[in-house]
């Protein structure tokens, strides 16, 4: 990791937005961007399994083929022959099927998967251009005012990012430059700021874990080391300047996916440990969505909402947590933000006005009925 200059990390608070709501205003809507799916004639899956080369992890449909087909035919202006695409499609499908077995998905009944399965039976967009005007004006890269540790390393990067890099698997397999601020980036700004908290933050109410505030010279060893690793992380991709999160970032995306497991997931505080897998199964989603820019790229709304939703269905199986310091956090937490919620909501002439004293219980009512 490149920490730039200076021998000791240093932590700061950032504040900022996630999403650019300027951005979104002007551009095209998503059912402006729409293209329809047209299927050919000749079946794909002879040609898909003379080329299959590598044992692929499951078997697929026709209707699979035609999709992932339609996805690649759409970058290139002129018309090409389908077996022109395979090698390509076999990558894309073969890289899917990993990505639906580590999500824990329970494999379709005969074995064969669909596009369903996979979530392509969906729409492919247009790049995002200005509403509302006649000419392919296309948006601004920079991130405007979105917050820079936690703004999509395409659009902080003055370079190209080619994710999968050293990937040998991918390497084919053409990205698009320069890039259009679109969805992805914006789902990939709200994986930063989620992972970022799990990393600094030592659980419910937001306090930052105290290896990132307490002198660090009087911590022995080998808490030293560990707390000088954390700090390095926290400074390379969030708390450092511009360039040194751009760097590591980039990094982070181009090497192997054991990059992230080592350097960013190894330093998640233990409370958020139940949600290391959730966090793993997103920065998949990510490397698919970035290195094929197929229906994953397209359509990272639908997959990102799936992965949270099955995270949560986790999350409620998990055993209640004993530890009577993380329940009174989460109770006082829960407290803070209802109390937040309802100061803003009442507030009166721009003045926040305090929650009402909780009613007394139903039975103090009812005395008090009887006394009367």
């Amino acid at each position: 990791m490149d920490t730039g200059a200076g021998s000791q990390p240093q932590t700061q608070s950032n504040r900022g937005c996630l999403i650019d709501f300027d951005h979104t205003n002007r551009i095209q809507t998503v059912s402006e961007r729409n293209i329809g799916f047209e299927e050919i004639d000749n079946p794909l899956l002879p040609m898909y399994l003379q080329a299959e080369w590598v044992s692929a992890p499951g078997r697929i449909s026709e209707a699979v083929l035609q999709r992932a087909l339609h996805c690649f035919k759409l970058r290139d202006p002129k018309p090409i022959p389908p077996i022109n695409y395979i090698g390509t499609i076999v990558f894309y499908i073969h890289a899917a099927l990993r990505y639906y077995k580590s999500s824990g998905l329970t494999p379709p009944v005969d074995h064969v998967f669909t596009p369903e399965d996979f979530g392509w039976n969906t729409a492919l967009l247009t790049p995002p251009r200005e509403s509302d005007t006649t000419s392919n004006t296309t948006p601004q890269r920079e991130p405007r005012s979105s917050t820079p540790p936690y703004a999509s390393v395409k659009i902080l990067s003055p370079v190209k990012v080619e994710v999968g890099l050293q990937d040998s698997e991918v390497t084919r397999v053409q990205q698009s430059y320069p890039v259009v601020h679109d969805a992805i980036h914006d789902m990939e700004s709200f994986f930063w700021v989620f992972l970022y908290i799990c990393i600094t933050r030592s659980g419910p109410g937001g306090d930052r874990q105290k290896e990132l505030t307490e002198d660090f010279k009087a911590a022995s060893e080998p808490s030293r080391t560990q707390i000088l690793e954390l700090r390095r992380v926290v400074h390379c991709f969030f708390d450092g300047g511009l360039d040194i999160i751009t760097r590591n970032k980039k990094e982070l995306f181009e090497r192997s996916r054991n990059e992230f497991e080592m350097h960013l997931l190894l330093h998640i505080y233990s409370y958020f440990e139940p949600l290391k897998p959730v966090l793993r199964q997103w920065w998949e989603l990510l490397l698919l969505a970035y290195v094929f820019e197929g229906y994953e790229y397209h359509n990272i709304h639908k997959f990102v909402t799936e992965l949270l939703e099955r995270a949560l269905e986790m999350v409620r199986d998990l055993p209640a947590n004993e530890a009577t310091d993380d329940e009174q956090q989460t109770q006082n937490a829960a407290k803070k933000r209802d109390n937040f919620v309802h100061r803003k909501q009442h507030a009166v002439g721009g003045r926040d006005v305090p929650p009402s004293p909780p009613s007394p219980p139903p039975a103090q009512k009812k005395q008090k009925s009887k006394r009367n």
